[in-house]
This record gives C-alpha cells, structure tokens and sequence, in this order.
C-alpha cells in the first residue's frame, strides 16, 4: 500500500504544482519513474521465481513512463507504462500486472511486434488470444487468476480442431468466423491487455526492426533449449507454451539457407590425394599382370 500511496501522493503534487513550491514536475515524474518502475520489477521477480527459464526474457527491458499508454505496452526492447493505471491495477491484485508483464514477454518471444497482419485489428486480437490462453493454461500461482464465461466459450471454439492455438491459426479462424462488430468489440474488451501501439506493424512508414527480431529470436531458442533438458520438470505446468515453441521456432528457419551454406560455385571433381589409396590399385595391376602370365604359359 505504500507505492499506491506514493503514486497518488505524487500524481496529486504533479498536477496541483504552482510556481515557488517546495516540489516541481521534474521531481514528481521522477518519483512516478521510480515507483512504476518498482511495481514492474517486482512483478519480473514474483514470475521468475515460478518460471526460471524465462530469466533471460523477463530481464530484456528497461522500464519508461509514458502518460499516453493504456495501461501499457512494449517495443521489444523497453516497457512503457501510465504510471496511474498501473498503480490501479497493482492496487486491485498485483496478479494482474504479472500476467501484463508475461503477456508482453510472450508477444516478444513470438515476435508478434514484427509479422504483418492483413487485417491490423483482427491481428491484435489474435495475438492477444493467443497469449492469454497461453497464460490460462499455465499453472503457477503468480499469474493464475478466474477466467470469464465468455473466455471460457472463445476457448472452448477455438479449440474443436484439437491444434496448436498460436496467433496464426486463430488469425485464420476469426477471420472465417466473419465476426460481427459487437461481437468483435466484446473480444477486444475481454482480451485486452496491453497497448500494441509501439509495434513495428502498427505503423505504416516503419520497418521491423531485424537485430530486435534476431535478439527476440536467439531469447525464443535458448528457452526452447531449456525446457527440452534442464527445466523439463517445470516446464510441464506451462500448458501449451513449449509446443507453441517448437512450431514459432521451426516456422523461423529458412532450410534453403541453411543448404546453401554446403554449396560452392562451379563444383569440379578431383582426386583427394589425402585419400587415395595407390597400394590398392598397384596391387590391383600387379595381380591382372601376374593372371595374364600365368595363362599364357598355359597355352
């Protein structure tokens, strides 16, 4: 209680300030940098301790104050955040900026931020869908938390195929559902959580930004890595998490690339005298002569 009392305190100097105050704007944003930045450590901590194999992911951000964000939102690289929506949702239930951080996290490792969409509303639903059941089906006390009727029912749809429900494949069924705009907005509210604003295929005139999904990537494996060998015990309370993975992981590799490394320009065949044996063939010639010989004293 006493950052919630600090971020009201704050946000209350912040806007009542007058010229010859004791405190100015400079201070009380810095005091809001400070507490959010808090909340969101403590969050990064409280899901490590549970989820040891994400260290390396949760780890990848720096934490910076933005009043424009709803409450929200990542570019990969930092977590922007309102610093008053943030201390109304820790004062709620601290499990609920948890789940924003895994949620952000998760987009990152799927590389969410950097694959183009057709539809760019449609898109972001999927990507939060997906995420969401990721996180739903993940049994750790630190992001656990009553899930809806309505969740519960998209769930349940979603999963008649008995597939994979990465943000692809959701994509594609939404998309065939022809969903209604109320029943669109009422998904869009469920599902929300973070702002995708800072995204590179939210903005028209920005490219996605290679060493982010390269990073991103390298982050993706070495998880995968863990999962399969040290963490394959822990990993077992992450619902679908891994196999969402191996199938993101699998999609990335471009095998014509990786064949084209073994591959040389105007390949000729030579003899490897490292490797060519002449005994052989001397002993080969020495038997045909012998043979031939042989039968000609016959005859």
């Amino acid at each position: 209680m006493e950052i919630l009392n600090g971020i009201e305190t704050t946000e209350n100097n912040k806007n009542n300030f007058l010229p010859g105050q004791g405190s100015n704007p400079q201070e009380a944003a810095q005091r809001l940098q400070d507490i959010g930045s808090s909340i969101l450590r403590a969050a990064r901590d409280e899901l490590y301790l549970g989820m040891r194999f994400l260290d390396v992911a949760l780890s990848s951000f720096i934490y910076q104050m933005d009043g424009s964000v709803s409450p929200f939102g990542t570019d990969g690289a930092v977590i922007y955040f309102h610093p008053a929506q943030l201390g109304g949702l820790y004062k709620e239930n601290r499990i609920l900026v948890n789940r924003g951080y895994l949620h952000m996290v998760f987009h990152c490792i799927f590389r969410h931020f950097g694959k183009p969409g057709i539809e760019k509303r449609l898109w972001n639903l999927s990507c939060d869908i997906a995420v969401e059941h990721m996180i739903d089906g993940i049994y750790h006390r630190s992001v656990r938390y009553s899930r809806s009727l309505l969740r519960r029912e998209t769930y349940r749809l979603l999963e008649k195929e008995k597939k994979t429900l990465n943000a692809e494949r959701i994509y594609k069924i939404l998309k065939e559902e022809f969903l209604k705009e109320k029943e669109l907005a009422q998904l869009e509210k469920e599902f929300y959580v973070d702002d995708h604003k800072y995204w590179a295929n939210q903005q028209p005139d920005r490219k996605p930004n290679p060493l982010m999904s390269k990073k991103w990537g390298d982050i993706s494996d070495g998880i995968e890595t863990d999962l399969e060998t040290f963490s394959r015990e822990s990993g077992e309370q992450d619902g679908d998490f891994l196999d969402q993975l191996k199938i993101e992981n699998r999609e990335r590799y471009d095998y014509r690339e990786f064949l084209r490394k073994f591959a040389v320009f105007r390949e000729e065949l030579t003899v490897d005298p490292d490797s060519f044996d002449y005994n052989f063939y001397n002993l080969y010639f020495i038997m045909l002569n012998w043979s031939r010989c042989f039968c000609w004293s016959i005859f």
